[in-house]
Order: C-alpha cells, then sequence, then structure tokens
C-alpha cells in the first residue's frame, strides 16, 4: 500500500495550523456551501477547480484542505500532490466536525 501525498489532521490540529499563521487555507466546497458558513480566512477554490487554478496554491508553505467531511478535500489533496505541491494537510470530517468542536465559522 503506498503512503498518502497527504497528512490527515483533526480539527483542532487545523486551528493550532490556522492559529500559528503562515498557511493556505482552502475551501473545496461549492459556493453555496461557503456562502452557508466557513473557515475565516480561507480561499475558495471548489476541488473541480483546484487543478486548473493551481497557481493559486502556495508551493512555499503548508496547505490545509477542508471540504464538508473530508472526502473532497483529500481528493483536492491527491490533486494538488500530483500537480507538485508537498506540504498538504486534509482535515478529516471538514467543518461538519469543525462544528461538532464548536470552533468559529464566518458567515
Amino acid at each position: 500500500m503506498t503512503s498518502e501525498p497527504y497528512k490527515r489532521i483533526d480539527v483542532n490540529e487545523a486551528n493550532e495550523m490556522i492559529q500559528r499563521g503562515d498557511i493556505q487555507l482552502v475551501d473545496v466546497r461549492e459556493q453555496d456551501e461557503y456562502d452557508a458558513g466557513r473557515i475565516a480566512g480561507c480561499d475558495l477554490i471548489p476541488v473541480n477547480d483546484v487543478l486548473t487554478r493551481i497557481e493559486e496554491i502556495a508551493s512555499d508553505k503548508d496547505i490545509v484542505f477542508y471540504c464538508a467531511g473530508g472526502v473532497r478535500s483529500a481528493l483536492a489533496c491527491e490533486m494538488a500532490a500530483a500537480m507538485g505541491r508537498t506540504r498538504l494537510f486534509n482535515v478529516e470530517g471538514g467543518i461538519v466536525a469543525w462544528e461538532d468542536a464548536s470552533l468559529p465559522l464566518e458567515k
């Protein structure tokens, strides 16, 4: 079995990384999901746009991807890795887990 080209992190680890700064936070959900509530400071790049917008994804910092539950963001990590990005993190459980942990959302 090959290892994944990204690290799985939980919402608390993600929140710690966000608080430390110097990361790029990417929401890979669709516009309507993003509009309903998102993690502050994120960039919206829907998963279907990751490959065509790869230049918007930093190559020199940690990239934290999230979606609703962690599936689309895992796919986004795989795509970013295929395009040469290396410091990739997937938020397990996505924004649902983020909300369940009572972490702040921006609307």
